[in-house]
This record gives structure tokens, sequence and C-alpha cells, in this order.
């Protein structure tokens, strides 16, 4: 990589100090007033408010709530991507904060607010540092994350061809159970491919006391579940990580009566497309074979869901530089472990290279998409300071 100026650094540093007091109610707003996929209409119209009057181009919404923007630097250079997801979840807020949920049933669990905390400082912070800039950054509050795909529908909808198609993108995950304030990715895969399934087991209800009489959809049901387990466990490649879980079985009134029928639902998790096609199949083989052993019958339906966060290796180096001059050594850990979680930013690294980092809120911290969830604002400047140093720092390779 070329040598450059590193000036810049302490620049960001004066610059974000400067700025750091104000984040938390920023977050705290944003965490009062959540909202669910494709319906961030305040969420948006508050980023606006908030980046409305600096040096930013302000894009008109692809999907109705999402919110880019564009910065051109004082002099030619890459084009950077700097992602926040902005949807919460549909679950209540038991964390006690004073800006807690006011919203019942919806929460931000999975500290999308503090993504969209920290992406708002950064491009405060960068716009005020334009004269340090060279190239061009891309600002995206994207809706959504949670399921709705928001990143691949607003690639759909010509995201790239409003904006130029960036030369590298980035985004930041807080995540708990990792050290406080410390950066984690690793080269190639991070996050797992995401798919679902559903199972309709559709038999003959009874009696309890006449199960003779029934074609039983419970017993059916039990045994799928059994065996479905052996799929991970004696078919699939121990090599390579993979997840199967059922996660929920429905059937039955009362009991002393037979069901007519029985559902269940499930995820599966894997890194690469065989193992989207050996689910999908053995699954399906399954529910049939083991539906005719029963004398009921049974219909699945597969549903493709995220393919796998890869990030590109010489990205992940210019990360490592980046936040190594930015924060300090002690802040990076570049050979961090696989999840099976998913992430829609998939999409976005899939057409042009880039990297997810994980940002560590605390070792003890409660986990994600719990209802006692709340981001750690101790590791907001660590953020924004990240997500700035990457575009202050990238250089073309």
């Amino acid at each position: 990589m070329k040598q450059h100026d590193t000036s810049w650094v302490k620049a960001l540093q004066d610059k974000v100090a400067e700025l750091s007091p104000s984040l938390p109610d920023i977050r705290h707003e944003l965490h009062s007033y959540p909202e669910t996929a494709y319906k961030e209409k305040r969420t948006g119209s508050l980023i606006r408010d908030l980046l409305a009057g600096e040096d930013l181009r302000i894009l008109d919404p692809l999907l109705g709530t999402d919110v880019v923007c564009t910065l051109q630097g004082a002099a030619p250079g890459p084009t950077v991507l700097l992602r926040a997801d902005m949807d919460a979840l549909s679950m209540n807020d038991e964390s006690g904060k004073p800006w807690r949920s006011l919203t019942t049933g919806i929460h931000h669990g999975c500290g999308h607010d503090g993504h969209m905390t920290m992406l708002i400082g950064a491009a405060l912070t960068l716009s005020r540092l334009r004269k340090n800039l060279r190239g061009r950054v891309i600002f995206l509050f994207q809706p959504a994350e949670e399921g709705g795909a928001g990143a691949k529908r607003l690639l759909e909808a010509g995201l790239f061809q409003n904006t130029g198609t960036p030369d590298a993108a980035f985004a930041l995950h807080g995540w708990p159970g990792l050290p406080e304030g410390v950066l984690h990715t690793r080269p190639g895969h991070l996050m797992a491919a995401q798919d679902r399934f559903f199972i309709h087991i559709r038999g003959t209800g009874g009696h309890g006391a006449m199960p003779q009489l029934t074609r039983d959809p419970v017993v059916a049901a039990s045994a799928l579940v059994m065996e479905l387990q052996s799929l991970i466990s004696r078919e699939y490649d121990p090599r390579r990580p993979a997840v199967l879980s059922v996660c929920t079985i429905h059937g039955g009134t009362a009991e002393n009566i037979i069901p007519e029928s029985v559902e269940l639902s499930g995820t599966t998790r894997y890194f690469d497309e065989e193992g989207r096609y050996f689910f999908r199949n053995r699954i399906e083989e399954m529910t049939t074979s083991i539906c005719r052993a029963h004398r009921v019958e049974g219909t699945l339906k597969y549903v493709e869901g995220y393919i796998p966060v890869v990030n590109d290796s010489a990205m992940v180096d210019v990360c490592r530089k980046a936040v190594e001059l930015s924060l300090g050594s002690a802040c990076w850990n570049g050979r961090g472990d696989m999840y099976m979680t998913a992430e829609d930013f998939a999409y976005i690294l899939d057409a042009v290279p880039g990297a997810l980092l994980l940002l560590g809120l605390g070792e003890t911290w409660p986990g994600l998409h719990t209802p006692q969830f709340d981001f750690n604002d101790r590791v907001i400047d660590r953020g924004v300071t990240a997500l700035s140093s990457l575009v202050l720092g990238f250089r073309e390779m």
C-alpha cells in the first residue's frame, strides 16, 4: 500500500472529542421512538434534521424511509460507503432505562439506535473535516435489516445508480460478549446465510383415549423434529459450520384431543451455497418419508433468506491500519470468530469489496434480541472514530 500523510488522525480525534458529548442524547431519542421495518418515518426525519445544514447532499429516498447522503471531499479520491441499519424489533423493552421505548411491543433490541448514532456522528465529523478528505463518502441509513432485506431492495431500486458505485463499503455492529470498545472482524466469512422453513402436518384428529382411530400429527411431528437433528450430526460435513433449529411447534387445543394438524418452523444456517441445496432437499425428503410412515400428510415451505457476510481480505487490512492509527492496536482484533447470525449488509459486500466490523459492547453486556438489551453509550465515540478513520485512512489498493 502507498504511504500517505496521517495528519488527519489528530484532527479526527479532536473533532470526535468535541462532538462526543451530544451523541448519547441522539441515541436515547432514537431508542425511545423505535420503528419496525419500512416504517422508520420518524427515525428518517430525525436523521435528516440532524444532518441538515452540513455540507452534505441528501438524496430522495428510494424505499420511502431510507436516508442517503453524499459528501464530496476537498481533493479527488475513492468513494467509500458507510452504512447503518434503522429498524427495531417487535418485542418489549425491559431495559428499565429512562430512555426506554415509548412504543409498546417495539424495541431497539439489536442496537440499531447505536449504529445510526455512530453513523450520524461520522457524517457530522467528516463534513467538518472535509478539507482532510480525499474522494467521496456515501452515508447509507438503511431500513429493514431485520428480515426485510432492505439492503437488497435498495440495490434493486438503483442505489448505486443514484450514488455511483463505491470503491469500498463498511459497517459496524455493536456486539455483546466482546471486550468493550474493541473492534473485531476477520477476512472471508464472518456471518452465515440464513433460511427459514415451515412444515404443515395434517392427520386425522380424535379422542385422546382412542388414538387407534386417528392419524396422529403430534407423533409424526415429534419424530420429524428428532430426525431433523441428525442432518447436522450424521450427514453434514463436520468441518463446515451449520445449524438447523426447530423453533416453533403449534398444535392442539386440549389435553384429551388429538389435533388435526401441527405446524413446525425453524431456521437453517450455513456458509456456502451447497448448504442451501442440502438443507432444502433433505428437509423435504424427511418430511415426506416420515409423514408417510405415520400415515399423515406433510408439506414444506422453504424460504431462502440472507446470503453469508463475506469480508474482503484487502479491506480488512485497510480497516486494521485505519483503526490502529486512530484508536491504537489494543482496539483491533482481526482474527475474530465466525458467527451463525445473519446480516443483510451481505448484499452490499456481494456487490463491492468491504467489511463488517463488530464493536464490542462488553463481555457481560445483555444479549442482542433480548428485552434487557440497550446499546452501550461508552463505545459510541469509538464507533464514530472507527467509521471516520475508514474513510480518512482509506487508500486505493
